[in-house]
């Protein structure tokens, strides 16, 4: 970070900008952490003040800064404060993949229910580059280089504190990434989609007295389904969204299949089995298509699925692949950061895991249909 706002013009540049603003931020403390022997070393945490010294080069004098010592401090914490870690985003290691100890971390902090954001901005910098082994590439001197604000809140409240602060100060990022639990939510209202079924039946009317623990959605089809084969498709796009604020497009889901009952006469019951299930498939449009078959059993089967995020396919927004470079050889791309696409890979496969493909919130869905 040395070298970021090191011109003379700079002083009141984007990065000593949002220094200063944070720094405003009542009750703020300022750190300084890092080792004085390399990455071996043990991490120091320093209160410093903001001061003419931060617009020195020397201040920035920590020999390696290990930041999932930071993330594992803000574990720690108790009350749990708005925390923000001002870095280049240098943290990918090739031979790790996406297990980054930073990312790993960070997942600690997903599974806690906190959330992070990312902010993006840039600025001029003058100063030697580094390679991935800390060698010393050579200096350079650049008008615009990514640098990041990770903010780290208990929770989207005081997270919007935060970015209101940003606003009333003038200070804009150029992109906000937001992972918390909002990045896909669904209408938490009950929702009939469809409904092809004569209520007026004993298993029509015992679905209204159905405890369904939450919201759900729910569709109903008669006999007609089979009419011309016992086999039969069904069609249905869900109201979820993901947030523009997560840096993923083309997001997609699926559905499992929890449960299945089948009426007797008088009662549901849930079987052994699953039924006529046969398969689900998500289309290129988010439509989901479930294959079902005439189940063997029962006038009605009643089938109970939920949202399946554990095998999602997504792809990182261009904007975020514009500041990648793969190569920390060559200086003409030091004005994007090195390893990016895998630190937000990283980081949206732990949000995944740790919150995302773990929530028992998202509705269930009941589908009903008519045997014979």
């Amino acid at each position: 970070m040395a070298g970021f706002g090191q011109k003379a013009s700079e002083r009141d540049g984007e990065y000593f900008k949002l220094l200063e603003t944070v720094s405003r931020l009542p009750q703020c403390q300022v750190f300084k952490y890092g080792t004085d022997k390399g990455r071996t070393g043990r991490t120091r945490f320093e209160p410093v003040r903001m001061s003419s010294g931060l617009y020195s080069a020397g201040f920035y004098n920590r020999s390696y800064n290990r930041d999932e010592d930071l993330v594992n401090r803000l574990l720690e914490e108790n009350p749990v404060p708005v925390s923000v870690l001002v870095s280049d985003g240098v943290y990918s290691d090739p031979q790790a993949g996406y297990s980054i100890p930073f990312v790993n971390a960070i997942g600690g902090w997903f599974k806690a229910g906190r959330v992070l954001a990312v902010y993006v901005f840039k600025a001029s910098f003058e100063g030697n580059l580094y390679k991935q082994n800390d060698d010393i590439l050579g200096r350079v001197n650049l008008d615009n280089r990514p640098f990041y604000a990770f903010v780290f809140s208990p929770n989207p409240q005081e997270l919007e504190k935060f970015d209101n602060w940003l606003s009333q100060q003038k200070v804009k990022p150029l992109h906000r990434y937001v992972f918390s639990d909002s990045a896909l939510s669904c209408p938490s209202d009950d929702l009939k989609l469809s409904s092809a079924s004569n209520d007026d039946d004993a298993a029509g009317k015992s679905l209204y007295d159905w405890e369904h623990g939450g919201h759900f959605y729910r569709m109903m089809f008669d006999e007609q389904l089979f009419a011309k084969s016992d086999t039969a498709q069904i069609s249905f796009g869900l109201p979820c969204h993901r947030s523009n604020e997560y840096p993923v497009d083309g997001l997609s889901y699926g559905l499992k299949l929890e449960a299945a009952w089948q009426w007797n006469g008088r009662r549901w019951e849930q079987g052994q089995d699953q039924g006529g299930f046969r398969n689900a498939k998500l289309d290129e449009n988010q439509e989901i298509s479930l294959s079902m078959a005439r189940a063997p059993n029962g006038t009605h089967t009643l089938y109970q699925f939920a949202l399946d995020l554990s095998g999602s396919k997504w792809r990182l927004k261009d904007e975020v692949e514009k500041l990648n470079s793969d190569n920390d050889n060559d200086p003409s791309e030091a004005d994007r950061t090195y390893g990016f696409s895998r630190l937000m890979t990283g980081l949206i496969q732990a949000h995944f895991q740790q919150r995302l493909a773990a929530r028992k919130d998202y509705p269930r869905i009941f589908i009903t249909l008519q045997n014979q």
